[in-house]
C-alpha cells in the first residue's frame, strides 16, 4: 500500500471517530432510577431544544425532524438569560426499581413565568400540567416553593418540560417524596432563621426609631422590610405563604420592592454617613440616584419585565460601585463607616462565592450554597451595629460637649455671683420704674379700648365654666346686644349671650368650650369648629374670633387658662362685597350681551312668549312648561344674571311641586325683576337691538328663502346669497358656549378644553335655533356629571385638563353632530338604581334590559343622578329636552359610554334648507 493510500485511510478513520464521538457527546444520558438513590440533579440527563417562534406543540416536537434538533448542554444549571424563545427539555428515564413509586420532578427557579410538563399516559396520548409564577399558587400539583410535578416512570419513559418567560433558567431535580420533604424542611429551617433575623432587625430598629426619632433607623427599617419581601419572592416564600393568589407580585412586585429597597438604602446612606453635611456634591448625586431607584416603582407597571430586569441590573451595578467608594472614603474621618463597608463587602463576597459555585470553581457544599444568605445576614447585623455605634458616637460627642460646658460654667460661677449682686441693686431701681410703667399701661389700655370701639371691634374673656370676666369693653355690649356689666350670682355665661334662644347651638358651643379647656385636641384644630358669626336682631354681620390665653405655671405645658372672644362688625365690608358681586354681574352681562346681541334679543323674545302662554300650559302640559323654564334658566345663566336665574329656579320648584297657586306670584316676581333689570340696563339692550338692524328694515332669513318670488330675487342669485350670506355655518353657533363651559368648570374645580371642528354646514339657523338653545343642557351635563375635578383626573392618571369635542360631518341630505367628553362615563347600574329610586321604572321592568338600553334611559323625562338640587343641574329635564327638539326636527340622538373613558352623544339631523 502506497504512502498516499495510508494517509487517506488515516484521515478517513479520524473523520469517522470525530463524527461518532460528536454524536455520542450530543446525546444526553438516560436517567436510570435505582433503589439506593433518592435524589437526582437532571441537567446532565436533559436534551434541549430552543423554539424562537414559541409556536411548537408537543405533537410537533415528537416528529423525527424536531427530535433530531434536541441538543445536550453541559452546564450544571441551564441559564438561558433574557430570551423571548420557548425552551423544551427532553428527559428519558429507565426505572430499575422493584416497585414503580411516585417521584417528584421539581423546577427550582422560582421566578420562571411558565413551566409545563408533558407526560404520555398511553401510546400517542400526551397530557400536560402547567404552572409558573404568572399563575395562581393553586395551579401547582404540590404546595411547595419549587414548581413540582408528580410522575410515575414505567420501565422506559420520556418526559418533556417546556419553559417560557422573560428570564429563563432550567434547574430540574427528581427526588422521592421522602427526600423532597427532607430537603424542603431543611431549606425552610435555614431560610426561616434568616427571615427571623430580618424581622428581629425590623422590630428592634423600629423600636429605637420611635424612641430617638432618628431617620437613619426609619430608612434602615424600610430598606430591610423591602429587602425581606423581595428576597421572599426570589426564594419562593412570597408565592408560598404571602401572595398565593396574587401572581402579579412575582414580576411587577419584585421590581417595585427592588426599587424601594434601593431608594431607602440610598436615603439610609445619606443619613448614616452624614453626606448632606460632609459631602454636599455626593449628597446631590445620591439624591438623584435614589430618585432613579424610585422610578422602578412606576416602571414596573409601565414597561415589560425584560426592560425592568435590565433597569434593575444597571441600578444594582451602579449602586454597588458608588456605595463602596463613598463608604471607604468616609472610613478616614467617620468611625461608624467601618461597619457600613464591612456590611456591603460581606454581601459582595457572598455573591462572588455563589458565582464561583455556579461556574464550577467551588464545590456545592452547604456553606458555599448558602453564601449569599450568610452574606446578607452579616450585612443586616453589621448595619444595625453601625447604627448602634453611630448612636454611641453621638453620645460620646455630647458627653465631651457637656464636660466642656461644665468647665466653662465653673469658670463663670465666681464672676456670675458678683454680677448677681450688681443686678440685685439694679432690679430694685427697675421695680420702681415698673410701677410707673404699669400706671402708664392702664392709661394705654383705656385708649386702646376706645380705639377698638372706633374700629368696630370689641373683646371679652371667659373661663372654662363659660363665665365672662371683668374688662369687657362697651363696644362689645353694643355688638352682642347685651348688658355684660349687670350683676349675676353665677356670672354671665358666654353661650347664653351668643345663643340665648338657640338650644341646639347653645349645647354644641358648650361642648366645644369643654373640649378646648380639656386640651386633648390642639386648639388650632378645634378653632375650625368654633362659631364664626353672631346672629343679632339689628341685621348686622358680626364676625367672631377666639384666641387662647395659656397658663405659665411650671410643669404645665401650653395649658389653656382663658379664651378671648374678639367681635368685629363686618356689616359694611359684607355690603361692599355684595355690591362688588352685583357690579361684576353687570360687567359680565354687558360683555356677554354685546358679544352675542342676536342671542340676547332672541332670549327676550322667547321669554315673553313663554310668559304669555304659561297660564294655558300650567295644568294641561306642566312637563313642557317646566322644560321651557329650565331651558330659560340655563340661557339666562350664560349672561351671569344670578338674581334672575334664582327666580327662575324658584319657578321650577313651584311647578315641580304642582303648587299652581304660588306660580302666579313667582312669575310676577320674575317679571318685575326682569323689567327692573331691563330698565336699569336700557342702553345696553337698545345697543343690542341697533346692532342687529335699523328699525323697520329687519327681514328674517327664512322669509327670504321661502318667498324668493315675492322679493323678486333671481334663483341663481338666491343660491349665491344662501351659500355666502343668508345661510350660517352651524358650527359657529356653538362658539357661544365657550364662556359658559369655562364658568361652570371653574366653579367646580375643573379645567376643560372645548374643541369645535368638522365640515362647514350652512343652514337657516332659525329652523335649528331651538335645538341649538337646548344643547346647553348637553354641555351642562358633560361639565357637571362627566368631566372629573383636576385632583380626581390626576389620581386616575388622566390629563388634569378635561376634553369636550364637537365634530360636525355633512352627508348628502343630513348632517351628524358628535358631542364627546373624556370624563367618568355613565354607569348603567347607577342609572338603573336611580330609575327605581325616583319611581320612573319598576325593578321588574329593568331585569331583562341590557347595558346599552339602560344608558339610553338618561333621556327619560324627570331622570337625574344628581343627589342635590343646584342652579346647574338636578332637575332631570335637560337631556329629555334635547331629545324632544331633535325629534321635532325629524332627527335622532343616541348615546354611547364607557366607564372611566368618557361619553359620546351622536345627533343626526336632516338638512332643512
Amino acid at each position: 500500500m502506497s504512502l498516499h493510500s495510508k494517509f487517506l485511510l488515516f484521515t478517513l478513520g479520524i473523520f469517522l471517530f470525530v463524527t461518532f464521538e460528536a454524536r455520542a457527546i450530543n446525546k444526553s444520558k438516560i436517567l436510570e432510577l435505582t433503589e439506593q438513590i433518592e435524589y437526582y440533579p437532571l441537567s446532565k440527563y436533559l436534551d434541549i431544544l430552543e423554539d424562537p417562534t414559541g409556536k411548537l406543540r408537543v405533537k410537533d416536537i415528537l416528529q423525527p425532524y424536531w427530535q433530531g434538533k434536541f441538543k445536550k448542554r453541559g452546564e450544571r444549571k441551564l441559564n438561558f438569560g433574557y430570551s423571548k424563545s420557548t425552551f423544551w427539555a427532553r428527559l428519558k428515564v429507565t426505572n430499575r426499581t422493584k416497585e414503580q413509586h411516585v417521584w417528584l420532578l421539581s423546577h427550582h427557579y422560582y421566578l420562571q413565568d411558565e413551566v409545563e410538563l408533558f407526560r404520555e399516559v398511553e401510546k400517542g396520548l400526551w397530557i400536560s400540567s402547567k404552572t409558573g409564577d404568572t399563575y395562581p399558587f393553586s395551579s401547582r400539583e404540590i404546595e411547595a416553593r419549587p414548581f413540582t410535578f408528580k410522575i410515575k416512570p414505567s420501565l422506559d419513559s420520556t418526559y418533556y418540560v417546556k419553559i417560557k418567560g422573560t428570564a429563563n433558567q432550567m434547574d430540574l431535580t427528581l427526588s422521592s417524596p421522602v427526600r423532597f420533604a427532607k430537603d424542603q424542611t431543611k431549606d425552610n429551617y435555614i431560610l426561616g432563621l434568616f427571615f427571623g433575623l430580618v424581622l428581629s432587625m425590623i422590630f428592634y430598629n423600629a423600636f429605637i426609631f420611635f424612641s430617638t426619632r432618628d431617620l437613619s433607623y426609619l430608612f434602615y427599617v424600610l430598606h430591610v422590610s423591602s429587602y425581606g419581601l423581595g428576597l421572599s419572592l426570589y426564594q419562593g416564600f412570597g408565592q408560598r405563604f404571602l401572595f398565593q393568589n396574587f401572581p402579579l407580585m412575582s414580576n411587577n412586585g419584585i421590581t417595585v420592592l427592588i426599587g424601594l429597597m434601593g431608594f431607602f438604602l440610598y436615603l439610609f446612606t445619606i443619613k448614616f454617613l452624614k453626606l448632606k453635611e460632609e459631602m454636599p456634591k455626593t449628597y446631590r448625586l445620591f439624591t438623584a440616584l435614589s430618585i432613579l431607584c424610585l422610578s422602578l416603582v412606576p416602571s414596573a407597571f409601565i414597561f415589560d419585565y425584560s426592560f425592568n430586569l435590565t433597569f434593575q441590573s444597571i441600578n444594582g451595578f451602579t449602586f454597588t460601585i458608588v456605595i463602596l467608594i463613598v463608604g471607604f472614603y468616609r472610613l478616614f474621618n467617620y468611625r461608624p463607616a467601618i461597619y457600613f463597608c464591612l456590611a456591603f463587602v460581606s454581601t459582595l463576597v457572598g455573591a462572588i462565592i455563589m458565582g464561583l459555585m455556579t461556574t464550577g470553581v467551588l464545590p456545592p457544599i452547604f456553606i458555599v450554597k448558602q453564601a449569599p444568605i450568610i452574606g446578607n445576614a452579616l450585612e443586616l447585623i453589621l448595619l444595625s451595629l453601625g447604627l448602634a455605634d453611630k448612636f454611641k458616637l453621638i453620645k460620646e460627642q455630647a458627653y465631651e460637649k457637656e464636660t466642656e460646658a461644665k468647665r466653662v460654667l465653673k469658670n463663670h460661677a465666681v464672676s456670675l455671683h458678683k454680677r448677681v449682686l450688681e443686678k440685685t441693686s439694679e432690679l430694685k431701681k427697675e421695680k420702681d420704674a415698673l410701677k410707673i410703667l404699669l400706671e402708664e399701661t392702664s392709661k394705654q389700655k383705656k385708649s386702646r379700648d376706645q380705639l377698638l370701639g372706633s374700629l368696630g371691634q370689641g373683646y371679652l374673656t371667659f373661663n372654662s365654666n363659660g363665665v365672662i370676666e371683668e374688662g369687657t369693653t362697651k363696644v362689645t355690649e353694643q355688638l352682642l346686644e347685651t348688658d355684660l356689666l349687670k350683676d349675676s350670682p353665677e356670672g354671665l355665661k358666654i353661650w347664653d349671650i351668643l345663643f340665648r334662644d338657640q338650644e341646639e347651638k347653645n349645647r354644641s358651643f358648650k361642648s366645644w368650650v369643654r373640649n378646648v379647656f380639656e386640651g386633648k385636641i390642639l386648639f388650632k384644630d378645634l378653632k375650625q369648629l368654633a362659631p364664626k358669626t353672631f346672629e343679632g336682631t339689628h341685621n348686622k354681620y358680626i364676625e367672631l374670633e377666639f384666641r387662647p390665653i395659656f397658663k405659665d405655671d411650671e410643669g404645665e405645658i401650653l395649658k389653656i387658662d382663658k379664651l378671648i372672644l374678639i367681635a368685629s362688625d363686618k356689616s359694611k365690608e359684607l355690603e361692599l362685597k355684595n355690591q362688588l358681586e352685583i357690579d361684576k354681574e353687570k360687567t359680565d352681562f354687558v360683555s356677554s350681551c354685546l358679544g352675542n346681541p342676536a342671542e340676547f334679543v332672541d332670549l327676550l323674545d322667547d321669554t315673553y312668549l313663554i310668559l304669555d302662554d304659561y297660564y294655558e300650559e300650567r295644568e294641561k302640559k306642566p312637563e313642557i312648561l317646566f322644560r321651557k323654564f329650565h331651558t330659560l334658566k340655563a340661557r339666562f345663566s350664560q349672561y351671569g344674571l344670578r338674581r334672575i336665574t334664582q327666580l327662575l329656579n324658584n319657578i321650577e320648584t313651584t311647578i315641580s311641586n304642582s303648587n299652581y297657586d304660588s306660580l302666579k306670584n313667582d312669575i310676577n316676581k320674575f317679571e318685575t325683576q326682569l323689567k327692573a333689570f331691563l330698565k336699569e340696563n336700557r342702553l345696553i339692550v337698545e345697543a343690542a337691538n341697533r346692532f342687529l338692524a335699523e328699525e323697520g328694515s329687519t327681514v328674517q332669513i327664512s322669509d327670504i328663502i321661502n318667498n324668493t318670488d315675492g322679493y323678486k330675487i333671481d334663483k341663481n342669485y338666491m343660491k349665491l346669497l344662501m351659500k355666502n350670506y343668508l345661510l350660517t355655518d352651524i358650527k359657529k353657533k356653538f362658539e357661544k358656549y365657550r364662556p359658559l363651559i369655562s364658568e361652570l368648570a371653574s366653579k367646580q374645580g375643573k379645567k376643560i378644553d372645548l374643541k369645535i371642528y368638522g365640515d362647514e354646514i350652512k343652514v337657516d339657523e332659525k329652523k335649528y335655533s331651538d335645538f341649538i338653545k337646548n344643547t346647553i343642557h348637553l354641555f351642562r351635563n358633560m361639565v357637571d356629571h362627566g368631566i372629573e375635578t383636576e385632583k380626581e383626573r390626576v389620581s386616575l392618571t388622566k390629563s388634569e385638563v378635561g376634553k369636550i369635542e364637537i365634530d360636525f360631518r355633512l352627508k348628502s341630505d343630513s348632517f351628524v353632530v358628535k358631542f364627546f367628553d373624556d370624563g367618568s362615563g355613565i354607569n348603567p347600574e347607577s342609572i338603573k338604581g336611580k330609575l327605581i329610586e325616583k319611581g320612573l321604572k319598576k325593578k321588574e321592568e329593568l331585569e331583562e334590559v341590557n347595558q346599552q338600553s339602560l344608558v339610553e334611559m338618561i333621556f327619560t323625562p324627570g331622570f337625574s343622578t344628581k343627589e342635590e338640587l343646584t342652579d346647574v343641574s338636578g332637575r332631570g329635564v335637560g337631556l329629555d329636552a334635547v331629545k324632544t327638539e331633535v325629534e321635532k326636527l325629524g332627527g335622532s340622538i343616541s348615546v354611547h359610554s364607557r366607564i372611566g373613558e368618557g361619553t359620546l352623544f351622536i345627533v343626526e339631523l336632516p338638512l332643512l334648507n
